[in-house]
């Protein structure tokens, strides 16, 4: 059999037309992860600006108490990450399919479509996962892999987070360093400027850590997204964020060194 008659014959064509529908498998699968998560984003992002509006000490965890579903969103997002790794490494899997099979040009269309999706979905969504892991960490919301070991509750610092707070309390009432400071000045002086500008409140500053670590994670995962395309940036969006819920509720040194590095 030649290769033209078997290139047209009833079992390739046949695997074609499931190459078709396998193609589309996982760009569906984001799209309709990114719409949930887009619906969710907003209810909670728009209940917490409500709270917040309303006169609540700590509107982030608003929306959990008034929304059972939101609560179970909350209880998931450690596994947010798992989950954005998944619909990753099935993408990478059909990617290579799809060139094996001369279907690039199929890929890069569905790819096109999506980049321009996730260019303005990604961040509302990556800072309400951030914010909601914070809200259910002061909602008393247990949860594995929080970080009540540098954050009692979220909201009481401890050891090297403790520290670091109070030399960025110190500083904007002495305007000098301790020894402590001086052993990392430029977290110090990161950290005094995120304190300065939350009006001097630890909860605000959080959230406005929080807010600028999304936005440069996504402004990361963007760039591997135009140089290796969309399953890559979501494989680094992905192991970025194990990193980041883990640091983001703190007031250690690492969430503004990830800050600079993802920028970077």
């Amino acid at each position: 059999m030649t290769t033209d008659s078997a290139f047209h014959s009833p079992t390739h064509r046949h695997l074609q037309r499931w190459a078709l529908a396998l193609d589309a498998v996982p760009h569906a699968m984001l799209s309709a992860l990114l719409l949930l998560a887009l619906a969710a984003s907003i209810l909670f992002l728009g209940a917490a600006l409500w709270a917040l509006a309303t006169g609540w000490a700590l509107p982030l965890t608003a929306p959990l108490r008034w929304f059972g579903l939101l609560a179970g969103v909350a209880r998931g997002e450690p596994y947010f990450a798992d989950l954005v790794l998944g619909v990753a490494a099935i993408g990478t899997l059909t990617t290579w399919l799809s060139v094996w099979r001369s279907r690039a040009e199929m890929t890069t269309a569905w790819d096109t479509r999506l980049n321009v999706i996730l260019r303005w979905s990604g961040p509302p969504i990556v800072a309400a996962a951030l914010l909601i892991g914070l809200g259910a960490m002061w909602a008393g919301i247990a949860r594995p892999g929080d970080p009540h070991w540098a954050n009692i509750g979220g909201l009481v610092p401890f050891s090297d987070a403790n520290g670091h707070l109070a030399e960025a309390f110190y500083q904007t009432q002495h305007g000098t360093w301790t020894s402590w400071a001086l052993r990392r000045p430029l977290a110090a002086a990161f950290r005094a400027l995120l304190l300065f500008a939350s009006g001097a409140s630890f909860p605000a500053m959080l959230i406005v850590q929080a807010c600028l670590l999304a936005a440069a994670a996504c402004l990361a995962a963007h760039a591997v997204m135009i140089w290796r395309g969309i399953w890559a940036g979501l494989a680094f969006f992905g192991l970025s964020y194990l990193y980041l819920r883990t640091f983001a509720p703190t007031s250690l040194s690492e969430p503004l060194g990830l800050f600079w590095a993802l920028l970077s």
